[in-house]
């Protein structure tokens, strides 16, 4: 089955439509935050090298942040991917793909930088990773077994938004301790003990991503959109 993840206009009427159900037609506008994910992995140097070159591109503004889960997109729908001098992508395993919720943390922490009440000053550049399997909750703090944790602007990705979608890659080393990963997060800080959570999104177990340390690359990007109903 194909996925369009990149059409956010068609996103945002599907749920505008469930919503409608929902909720009674005068109930007045509603925000949605909601994420989709890709999981894979890496090993073969020339896609990595690439890879990382193009977070660059992104992190500097030459290319537009949905370059890379444009690419993604073609692989999880069996499309080859070529970089024009004979090379193609090879992820060591097809994408996986998730769609999950911003929890209610990351929206409280939000809020109030909106408005300019808050002292806080970071972003949200840290991405986690880890091989813990409970569903993905509104209320979760954390994730289940974090075992990576990277700034994705200075360690290994991006972090970029056009309008009102967010985009958040992540490309962890492949020192990364071996594990079957199965999640991943955003965060405001590389502090476990004093951080506060975007998202968080699990795969099921079908779809766990086994890492093998110094032999790939765990590769997880993000996509985050905030609508209005």
């Amino acid at each position: 089955m194909s996925f369009d993840l990149l059409n956010a206009d068609a996103v945002k009427q599907c749920f505008v439509s469930a919503l409608a159900e929902y909720f009674p037609k005068n109930r007045g506008n509603i925000g949605i935050a909601f994420d989709a994910s890709f999981f894979t992995t890496w090993s073969d140097s020339y896609s990595l090298d690439y890879a990382r070159k193009e977070m660059g591109y992104i992190n500097a503004g030459l290319i537009g942040p949905d370059s890379w889960y444009r690419k993604l997109q073609r692989l999880y729908n069996d499309q080859t991917v070529y970089l024009g001098d004979g090379h193609h992508l090879e992820p060591d395993v097809k994408p996986r793909l998730k769609l999950d919720k911003v929890t209610n943390q990351g929206l409280e922490v939000v809020a109030p930088r909106i408005l300019g009440g808050s002292s806080e000053s970071s972003g949200f550049l840290y991405m986690a990773c880890g091989t813990g399997t409970t569903t993905a909750s509104a209320s979760d703090l954390a994730l289940a077994t974090e075992i990576a944790r990277i700034n994705m602007r200075n360690e290994g990705g991006s972090a970029t938004a056009n309008k009102a979608t967010l985009y958040f890659n992540g490309f962890f080393p492949k020192s990364t301790v071996t594990g079957d990963i199965a999640e991943a997060g955003i965060f405001d800080s590389g502090d476990t003990a004093n951080d506060n959570i975007f998202l968080r999104t699990v795969l099921p177990d079908a779809d766990k991503i086994s890492h093998v340390q110094n032999a790939d690359a765990p590769n997880i990007s993000i996509i985050v959109y905030l609508c209005a109903a």
